[in-house]
């Protein structure tokens, strides 16, 4: 009888045995077969600038698709400091606490969970530059005038446009790193409009084509860049009835 229980507890045993092992050998298959981890998140792309102004700016991308999408921001002025900027839910932000009139570089990557996009390559904003307290003719001669203004903060260069009224002013050059012009080819003893822009332009954009229309203060600004401030430096300047002669110049600051 005793032999017979024995038999029987030894052949429970190895069955609990070979059920147990039965089991870590499912789990373990079962472990194998599972999905991979979830690869990582593609970066944000199509990054632009759609807005400047003096002290901050704003930045879009398209979104990225998937659950619990976010995006980390980092900011440099020399794209080899970064630091990070903000971590948000939508596909823009605005940038704030900027300096007039100056170039930054952002970078953004896609954050899901504990996984993350590479950077985007470094993108260049600017702000807009600063106001021209003063325009004022300083020379005139029969068939030209010279005009000068005051350095408007973060300008790269200065567009002139002239025209006898402020609504047929037309674009005549563009001035970099002076506050001054020389506007010649114009007809003896006449008063003209003067008007001057102040645009951001970084020494990379200099040649480029420039969109340039002096119609409202409101249409100088555009999406595409360099940026044009809002304000025009403004004066009248006459022409001399003959070259030689003497005359008091005309100048308004408007």
């Amino acid at each position: 009888m005793y032999m017979t229980q024995t038999k029987i507890s030894r052949k429970w045993m190895l069955a609990v045995t070979a059920l147990l092992s039965m089991m870590i050998l499912m789990l373990a298959a079962m472990q194998t077969n599972a999905a991979p981890a979830t690869t990582a998140p593609a970066a944000p792309t199509n990054i632009a600038q759609t807005s400047a102004f003096g002290s901050y700016a704003k930045i879009k991308w398209d979104a990225v698709k998937g659950t619990g999408v976010k995006y980390q921001i980092e900011v440099s002025q020399d794209k080899v400091k970064w630091v990070p900027l903000a971590t948000v839910g939508n596909t823009y932000y605005t940038v704030s606490k900027m300096e007039t009139g100056a170039i930054y570089y952002f970078r953004i990557k896609t954050v899901v969970g504990t996984l993350s996009s590479p950077y985007t390559e470094p993108f260049q904003v600017i702000t807009q530059p600063g106001y021209i307290s003063e325009v004022k003719q300083t020379a005139s001669k029969a068939n030209q005038v010279t005009v000068s203004w005051t350095a408007a903060a973060g300008a790269g260069a200065y567009d002139v446009y002239i025209g006898t009224t402020e609504e047929n002013v037309k674009y005549n050059q563009t001035v970099k790193a002076k506050t001054t012009a020389t506007i010649k080819k114009l007809k003896k003893d006449k008063t003209y409009i003067v008007k001057i822009v102040p645009f951001n332009i970084s020494r990379a954009d200099i040649g480029q084509t420039v969109l340039r229309e002096p119609t409202h203060p409101s249409a100088h600004f555009r999406a595409r860049f360099p940026v044009f401030h809002l304000f025009r430096g403004l004066t009248e300047a006459r022409t001399l009835p003959w070259s030689g002669k003497r005359r008091k110049m005309q100048t308004a600051i408007r």
